[in-house]
Order: C-alpha cells, then structure tokens, then sequence
C-alpha cells in the first residue's frame, strides 16, 4: 500500500509516502481476508512514527494538497508463497486505488520535518 499526494494546480507530479520499515502482516507470512463487494478496509496512516512523508515541512507550515491510498497485490509464485494452500490461490492480484481527496496537512510538531528518502 501506498499513500499519494499532489498539488491541485500540478496533478501530474505525485509525491509517494512510504513505511519506515518493509511489513508483510507478521512473520513474513502475508495476511488473505476477503471484502464483500462495495465494502472497504480501513487502514490507519500515522505520519509521526510509522510513514515517511514525501516532501519537508517548516514549522507551523500549512499545505493544502490531494491525497489517495494505493494498493498493490502482485500474483503468488512459488517463489513468494510461503506455503500451500488452496485459499492461497484465490488471492486477489491487481492495483485498487482510491479516489483523490483534498487534505491540509499542518506541522505541529515544533520543528521543521524533513523529507525522508
């Protein structure tokens, strides 16, 4: 998964946020759920600990960007697939985006927030 942002008045250039640290759900072992169709997953994004955010912020700086969540699910192989199962292979694969949504993002945090490569 991953979380996009864009200026309103730049639409073509997408700023990607990413996790600190590579998460597979647990010991490596992915995590399969199913969805009824028309339902979401909710999933909550902390920008102070666990995501690094594309761009720098000054203190007390205000920005009023667009942002959509990305999900990415590639195909299992044998070279993924940490064991087998039957439920294994029914794992959905493809890209499901959200629709953009405008959102101000304001550093409280008292100092200035550095883009993280």
């Amino acid at each position: 998964m991953s979380i996009e942002f864009r200026e309103p008045t730049a639409p073509d250039k997408i700023f990607r946020a990413r996790t600190r640290f590579d998460y597979t759900g647990g010991m490596g072992i992915p995590k399969v759920f199913t969805l009824a169709p028309r339902n979401d997953l909710i999933v909550n994004v902390d920008f102070q600990s666990e995501w690094l955010l594309p761009f720098a912020l000054e203190t007390g700086q205000i920005r009023e960007l667009e942002m959509r969540a990305v999900y990415r699910s590639g195909p299992l192989t044998d070279d993924n697939r940490p064991f087998t199962s039957k439920e294994m292979e029914r794992v959905w694969s493809g890209v499901a985006t959200s629709n953009w949504q405008k959102v101000r993002i304001i550093n409280r945090t008292g100092e200035r927030f550095e883009r993280k490569k």
